[in-house]
């Protein structure tokens, strides 16, 4: 396949996964979300990144029973940052993000509409890229509820992620 047929496919392909996307997203756009997309290769980084990240102590291992009890962590998680940085954009990954780019918006936006996008990102469907995760896209800080064969891991960073 020559290099221009490529480009033109996975330029359809993005803008086929991105309309099927604004279709599941309507309701929070209606209820006031403000996102757009990252750059695709920018959020691949930073998911392999995020994904890759080794320390330990910033990993916790738990058991949840709800969602509700994902979210209320996560929550609690991100009233941990500091003030300045509930005003930061953040990425939010999602499974098609290698595709579109992870959605970009603003902690607070996040906070405001956490149960819609838990639901979102199908959080209950239990696999790895169904997995809650936001990163600042300098790295300068992580929060990610990640789904693992034994129960859910958070990983909560902030400090600087990527070096």
């Amino acid at each position: 396949m020559n290099d221009p047929l490529q480009k033109k496919l996975k330029e359809n392909r993005k803008r086929g996964v991105r309309q099927k996307l604004e279709q599941e997203l309507t309701s929070l756009r209606s209820k006031g979300l403000h996102y757009k997309y990252g750059d695709a290769d920018e959020s691949k980084r930073l998911l392999h990144t995020v994904l890759s990240y080794d320390e330990k102590k910033a990993k916790i291992e738990l058991e949840m029973e709800t969602v509700d009890e994902a979210r209320q962590l996560v929550l609690k998680t991100i009233n941990k940052l500091e003030p300045n940085q509930l005003t930061s954009h953040i990425y939010l990954f999602h499974e098609e993000s290698d595709i579109t780019g992870a959605l970009s918006m603003k902690v607070s936006e996040c906070v405001m509409h956490m149960d819609e996008l838990f639901d979102f990102i199908q959080y209950e469907d239990g696999r790895l890229m169904n997995s809650f995760m936001i990163l600042e896209p300098n790295g300068r800080f992580a929060i990610c509820l990640f789904h693992t064969e034994y129960g859910q891991e958070l990983l909560y960073v902030n400090h600087q992620v990527i070096e």
